[in-house]
């Protein structure tokens, strides 16, 4: 097998190609975690301006059965389902869903959508610690890491592989994952905590 000719780095190839690729990511995160963000606000705000009567509240309640073996509450199996998105998504959702207000002194994605203003990292923090069980937030950690990827993920593996038979495996296999790792983690959180 013959080997192609080695060269030295030339710098100014390899900055451009890794600001090209790093622009094109930053560009593409922030576009699907604002939408998202605006679609999940959307969704908790209509269709009588009531968050409890909302298409949101209404979808993350019909999830709440499965959610309650691990020990979650309609609005984290929301975040769940937001994370397969993208897992970056979660943590804008559970902002829009625990209502935090902008804050001064935060640099989150949500915050920089609503104007400049992140929402304070403490002010979630203190929301949830209020709002949730240690246990139930341990099983939210493990059940939001084993959950699919992202959507990328999944397009990328039905494009690999061209198989919607392997596409659909690996969803049921993470979706499965999701629930055994999160119920387990659940479950020894209830004995830790």
């Amino acid at each position: 097998m013959e080997l192609p000719p080695y060269h030295k780095p030339n710098w100014k190839t390899i900055l451009r190609f890794t600001w090209m690729n790093a622009k094109s990511f930053l560009v593409r995160g922030f576009t699907v975690v604002a939408g998202a963000s605006l679609l999940i606000w959307t969704l908790s705000y209509f269709p009588h301006h009531e968050f409890d009567t909302s298409f949101l509240a209404t979808a993350g309640r019909f999830l709440e059965p499965a959610g309650s073996l691990m020990g979650l509450d309609w609005r984290l199996m929301v975040a769940l389902l937001a994370s397969m998105v993208s897992k970056e998504t979660a943590l804008a959702t559970l902002a829009v869903l625990y209502g935090l207000p902008a804050g001064d002194g935060g640099t989150s994605l949500l915050g920089m959508i609503s104007g400049g203003q992140g929402i304070k990292h403490s002010a979630i923090a203190t929301s949830l610690q209020s709002s949730i069980s240690p246990a139930s937030a341990l099983a939210f950690i493990f059940a939001v890491f084993f959950s699919i990827p992202c959507l990328g993920t999944m397009g990328a593996i039905s494009s690999e592989t061209k198989s919607l038979k392997w596409t659909l495996g690996a969803a049921a296999y993470y979706l499965g994952a999701t629930f055994l790792f999160g119920f387990l983690a659940y479950q020894v959180g209830l004995l830790i905590f």
